[in-house]
C-alpha cells in the first residue's frame, strides 16, 4: 500500500513540474512574439534596416 502512495505522489510532481514549464514556455513564446512584434513596427518606420532586423529576429527566435 506504501508503494501505491509513493507511485501517486511521483506522478503527481511530475505533472505539476510539467505544468509549470509548460507554462513558462508560454509566456515566453508570448514575450518573443510582442518583441519580434515591436521589430517589425521598427522596420516598417524606418529604425532599424533589414539586416539588423532580421539578426535581431533570429536572435530572440533562438
Amino acid at each position: 500500500m506504501m508503494v501505491f502512495w509513493a507511485v501517486i505522489l511521483v506522478v503527481l510532481f511530475v505533472l505539476l513540474f510539467r505544468w509549470i514549464e509548460g507554462n513558462r514556455t508560454h509566456e515566453r513564446d508570448a514575450g518573443n512574439q510582442r518583441a519580434i512584434e515591436l521589430l517589425k513596427e521598427r522596420l516598417a518606420r524606418g529604425e532599424i534596416s533589414e539586416e539588423e532586423y532580421e539578426r535581431l529576429r533570429r536572435r530572440l527566435e533562438d
